[in-house]
């Protein structure tokens, strides 16, 4: 016997309730309850006052716990969720599935054979983490869907990390030269997960930790996460070594999420020896006289001191390799800081691959800074049908370029119409101190190099005055020459 009750009495047509405690065994069992054993009432039936049940204990799975591996994941990261799942029923429980669930519906799952009455196990499962929030919801269920196996899932939240991250993009600052000064650039991108506001990009001569000088401070409005951002800023290397640093958010306002990676450091060299360098797309092509072409180039001295004697030679094709010289000269001298223009005719070959190489000092006789930067290519194609610019259509005496200079400059002027044209240049006092054209043109634009000597040679610095005369019209245009 497992219990026993008694009632006191039970009314005609009446239903009594009785209620007795007791352990289920594991494994279940057959359980037999009799009314009246003793047969002690005497009753109308007694065949009627015994039953029997087949009672067995089950599993219930309750939830007791939802963590992540993280708990301010960026956008990207791996997270473990992991749901700690307990058996609190009366038997061990046969297959059994813990779901995870998202705010899209189910995300994954996890299975378990069994889990023994009163063991506790514990699901995991990696999730990617996705922009915004993320609410994670578990439930656990055993194999067969029974009733009492089932609890209310447990939910978590999952809050993603939201931070700008400025990055001065690896190698991306470098120097371009352009006549003695040149341009610093520099590219920046925010690997972060949303924008950064304004900011400031610092640009020191030196480590600005330990005492470094600061160049300039370029203000960026915002950038947005992903987006890139050049910055350039013009720069006078002086003679010898110039250790240049880049400190993005140099002022710190920005809630960057790395800041290892906010500064970049360059050497930029300039010595007391010339550096004839070729800038970047530096060669060109112009229609020439008839059917040939002008193939043009800029030269730049960007060293501490004047080169003089440069051998400069244009190639079609590789030199050494087949190809063949377009035109070999020599430019008597580049002041330092100079811009030299040098041209060539060229009767192009009717084909449609056409490599240019263009090398300077090509015998290495002047010796330089650097030997590096003394050669660049242009592939052309088809060149024969460059068209003709077209002719201008007013007479016009352009600004010098450059304007103030020590080396050289070049006078431009306009022809709408074939005319003769003098073109002067006067001191402050009105004397004429050369004559740089005097001569009948035909329409087309042109150009005069004055290099600030007279016929009693190198002027002394100063303003100077240039007047174009033609079509009955003067003009004038102010030269400031430095000594």
């Amino acid at each position: 016997m497992v219990t026993e009750d008694s009632l006191p009495s039970i009314e005609p047509d009446s239903i009594a309730v009785v209620a007795m405690p007791f352990v289920v065994r594991a494994g279940g069992q057959d359980y037999r309850v009799v009314v009246d054993p003793d047969n002690r009432d005497l009753e109308q039936d007694e065949t009627n006052n015994a039953a029997v049940a087949a009672i067995a204990p089950r599993a219930r799975l309750v939830l007791s716990s939802l963590a992540f591996s993280k708990t301010d994941p960026f956008p990207g990261d791996t997270v473990l969720v992991r749901a700690v799942v307990r058996n609190v029923g009366g038997d061990a429980t046969g297959p059994a599935t813990v779901r995870f669930t998202g705010r899209h519906g189910f995300v994954g799952s996890a299975a378990f054979s069994t889990i023994a009455r009163g063991d506790s196990a514990r699901a995991e499962l990696p999730l990617v983490a996705a922009t915004g929030a993320d609410s994670i919801g578990v439930s656990a269920v055993v194999a067969g869907g029974l009733a009492d196996s089932v609890q209310a899932g447990v939910t978590g939240q999952l809050e993603l990390h939201l931070q700008p991250d400025i990055v001065v993009i690896r190698d991306s600052l470098r120097y371009v030269p352009v006549d003695s000064t040149g341009t610093l650039l520099v590219r920046l991108e925010n690997r972060g997960t949303t924008g950064s506001g304004s900011f400031t990009l610092g640009f020191y001569r030196g480590d600005p930790m330990v005492g470094g000088a600061r160049i300039a401070t370029v203000s960026v409005d915002t950038l947005a996460a992903g987006a890139t951002h050049t910055v350039s800023l013009p720069f006078a290397p002086a003679l010898g070594l110039n250790e240049v640093v880049v400190m993005a958010d140099s002022a710190r306002v920005v809630n960057d999420r790395d800041l290892t990676n906010n500064e970049s450091f360059l050497d930029v060299i300039r010595s007391a020896l010339p550096d004839l360098a070729v800038p970047p797309n530096a060669i060109g092509v112009q229609p020439g006289t008839g059917n040939s072409l002008l193939l043009t180039a800029r030269i730049v001295n960007i060293g501490g001191a004047n080169a003089l004697g440069i051998p400069v030679q244009f190639y079609h094709g590789q030199p050494g390799a087949g190809g063949t010289v377009i035109g070999d000269l020599l430019v008597p001298a580049a002041a330092i800081g100079e811009t030299l223009i040098v041209s060539v005719p060229w009767a192009s070959p009717d084909s449609v691959d056409n490599l240019i190489v263009l090398v300077v000092d090509g015998p290495n006789s002047i010796a330089e800074l650097n030997e590096n930067n003394n050669r660049q290519e242009r592939q052309l194609g088809r060149v024969l049908d460059v068209p003709k610019p077209a002719l201008p259509t007013v007479l016009a005496l352009r600004p010098p370029a450059p304007n103030p200079f020590r080396a050289g400059t070049v006078l431009n002027f306009d022809l709408p119409r074939p005319t003769r044209v003098r073109l002067e240049v006067f001191d402050l006092q009105g004397r004429r101190v050369v004559v740089l054209a005097d001569a009948a043109f035909a329409a087309g634009r042109y150009g005069r190099r004055w290099d600030g000597t007279g016929p009693a040679g190198r002027l002394a610095g100063g303003v100077y005055f240039a007047r174009l005369e033609a079509e009955g019209r003067r003009m004038v245009v102010k030269l400031v020459l430095l000594d």
